[in-house]
């Protein structure tokens, strides 16, 4: 399969998901060089937690879990210094009700839209197994963290300064920082319409779609 040189994936690791089912989900988007893992250990035990199969330079150890806007906006700020263009899917490692063949389709489509329109923030709503629903999130990089920014402006200047110091000091920085930190949810904390920006939803392909003006593109499978 190709895939764009900026095209990347970040998998949430720590889900009832599989490294097997993850990594298949992140290939749908994103070859296994620009697949990056979030895990609550350090990157250098990456073989014990079985994802010996990723480069350690794209393991991204969080010191402690702080819930899910910081588990998205800790790899957004280590993949901006890679590749400042990227486009990124951000995957939980949860186990869906719907085929992994319909997903990775949802996903590669939003792919396409985030590349025709590089303002736009596709989220898609899978059902789980376990009758709930989980968020998956695609967009530039620039974009989400536009966002964070717009939302969460002082833990997003905090974690960057600490991100930048932790290259230096093997990640105490970070670590020192999510011990103060409070716990921030990211449907809670940043996706909320706040400010009445959704538009009416309407129906494409069996999927809800809503758009907001930021601009941005919803979707739920």
């Amino acid at each position: 399969m190709l895939h764009d040189t900026h095209d990347w994936a970040v998998i949430l690791a720590g889900g009832p998901a599989s490294c097997e089912e993850s990594l298949q989900r992140a290939a749908a988007v994103a070859p296994r060089e620009r697949t990056c893992v979030l895990l609550t250990s350090s990157p250098r035990r990456r073989g014990r937690a079985g994802w010996s199969a990723i480069d350690p330079r794209n393991m991204i150890a969080r010191p402690r879990r702080r819930g899910t806007a910081l588990d998205v906006l800790l790899p957004l700020l280590h993949l901006e210094r890679r590749d400042p263009r990227a486009r990124v899917a951000i995957l939980p490692s949860a186990r869906y009700a719907v085929s992994p063949e319909r997903l990775g389709r949802s996903l590669r489509l939003a792919m396409s839209q985030v590349a025709s329109h590089v303002d736009e923030i596709v989220r898609v709503e899978a059902a789980t197994r376990r009758a709930g629903a989980s968020v998956l999130l695609v967009a530039r990089v620039d974009s989400l963290l536009g966002l964070y920014e717009r939302r969460l402006p002082h833990v997003v200047h905090a974690l960057d300064w600490a991100v930048e110091r932790g290259a230096l000091d093997d990640g105490h920085a970070v670590a020192e920082l999510y011990e103060q930190l409070p716990n921030m949810d990211l449907s809670r904390h940043l996706l909320r319409d706040r400010d009445g920006h959704l538009r009416t939803p309407h129906v494409a392909d069996g999927a809800v779609v809503v758009h907001m003006a930021a601009p941005a593109l919803y979707a739920a499978l």
